[in-house]
């Protein structure tokens, strides 16, 4: 695929609110809002369209951008500016507009159902760091020039890097290699997550974020809206400041 031929998920807002919205590249530029991570073909959004969701999707994806996110550790994201400038590779440099760090990293262009997979991988072991939990089919991302709710602060340009793509090698997932399609996070790895955020509890302006951020990951490895709802609710009971069941629910209804 090129990239004329894909297209990706647009939302104004964190959670999907209403129908599947898909667009070419260059329309998201002039949007504010969130992109998804990887692109699809016209012909698999057309079935998602009919499908109404992208809920369980794990088929052929596009990247020909690394994006990266650095939430509220400086000193690892200026570890990774020095790792892509002196490696020669291109970037751009953003202040989200609250506490992360974000990379706009243009990669020989990939395709294929492992893609996600390999994305992660790349960024796992060669990113310390960087978060690692929206490299997946459903992964979304926040478009530049777009409002923090939080803090209201635009995400800004801070530096642009003239350099080449970087090339990430294809890795397949052993579920892949075996024909059964599932590349989300793995039941443990979310269990650590929900573990994380009980011993570490996450400020109170931040603990919407972190829950929806959990939703997703247990709604992309195929759990129902009432196992979600019942699980974040189980999180934030452990938290001294909690939020209210009502919204609870509408966290897992934005999923």
């Amino acid at each position: 695929m090129e990239r004329s031929e894909v297209v990706f998920e647009f939302r104004p807002f964190v959670g999907r609110e209403g129908s599947l919205i898909f667009v070419p590249f260059h329309t998201l530029l002039g949007l504010e809002g969130f992109q998804s991570v990887f692109g699809v073909s016209l012909d698999t959004a057309r079935e998602l369209y009919r499908l109404g969701s992208r809920a369980g999707f794990c088929g052929e994806a596009y990247c020909d951008t690394l994006l990266v996110d650095f939430d509220d550790v400086p000193e690892q994201a200026k570890a990774a500016e020095a790792f892509f400038e002196n490696a020669g590779i291109a970037f751009l440099k953003y202040d989200s507009g609250n506490r992360s760090i974000h990379f706009h990293v243009p990669v020989v262009p990939m395709t294929g159902e492992g893609v996600p997979f390999s994305v992660r991988s790349w960024v796992a072991s060669n990113l310390p760091g960087a978060d690692l939990s929206f490299y997946h089919h459903q992964g979304m991302f926040r478009l530049p020039g777009t409002r923090h709710l939080k803090t209201g602060r635009r995400k800004t340009l801070l530096r642009k890097f003239v350099g080449t793509r970087l090339r990430i090698p294809s890795v397949l997932p052993k579920s892949i290699e075996n024909d059964v399609c599932d590349v989300t996070d793995g039941i443990e790895e979310i269990l650590m997550k929900a573990v994380q955020l009980i011993l570490d509890p996450p400020s109170k302006g931040n603990r919407h974020t972190n829950l929806w951020s959990l939703g997703s990951r247990l709604k992309a490895a195929g759990f129902t809206h009432d196992f979600i709802e019942e699980f974040l609710n189980g999180v934030n009971e452990q938290w001294e400041e909690k939020k209210s069941r009502n919204e609870i629910q509408g966290i897992t209804l934005r999923l």
